[in-house]
């Protein structure tokens, strides 16, 4: 058990290390950010005036995204003294510090793939949303361009094989609104943008469109 422990902690204290150092990295890479910058108009270009909407940024650690919206609340499962926020998301229902049905959009960027289980989170962040609410995930793109720079560049192991969901516990009322294909110009990596939707009682999908 102290083993345990001792690894955990070791293994924190080593995750930390390196989104500090990533985040500085970031924060002095002036074309990066611009770049960040334009990714993130292009995922909050269709919800009117982001500036004034409650929106909950997941995975924070490294992310920018405060510097160019300073309205968003952002959180992140390492303790890092600059987040508003420090809680695992996978239990964002139980979050006190975050009223039921008052957040207009909750967002991640790069994020979701890392999550142990995707479905139980945005199971229990709806919670958190108003009616017509939205999750805004932005997501790698295994493209013919991308796919062999983060297989052999990427600085993190990457799976490529494609296997189906488990959709046994996904919630009746998640429905993708809209999926949208892009290529990001964050190093000319392709991503993808997911956008899911709370209403009252229903979902209703719209047709894709195209962000290139």
């Amino acid at each position: 058990m102290i083993e345990t422990a001792t690894v955990l902690q070791s293994q924190e204290a080593e995750d930390r290390a390196a989104t500090l150092r990533n985040r500085a990295r970031l924060g002095a890479n002036k074309n990066l950010l611009f770049w960040y910058r334009e990714l993130y108009r292009d995922q909050f270009r269709d919800l009117p005036s982001p500036s004034r909407l409650s929106i909950l940024e997941i995975g924070s650690g490294t992310s920018p995204l405060k510097q160019f919206l300073s309205n968003v609340i952002t959180s992140d499962v390492l303790d890092l003294d600059y987040l508003d926020l420090v809680f695992d998301c996978h239990e964002i229902d139980k979050l006190g510090a975050i009223k039921d049905n008052s957040i207009d959009v909750i967002t991640l960027t790069n994020v979701l793939h890392h999550l142990k289980n995707p479905i139980a989170f945005l199971n229990r962040a709806a919670s958190k949303l108003k009616s017509g609410g939205k999750v805004v995930a932005t997501e790698p793109f295994f493209s013919v361009l991308s796919t062999p720079i983060f297989k052999y560049l990427h600085h993190e192991p990457v799976d490529i094989r494609i296997s189906e969901p488990d959709l046994a516990h996904c919630p009746t009322w998640l429905r993708v609104e809209s999926r949208a294909s892009c290529r990001s110009r964050i190093f000319f990596i392709d991503h993808y943008f997911i956008l899911i939707s709370r209403s009252a009682a229903v979902f209703q999908p719209c047709a894709p469109r195209s962000l290139l």
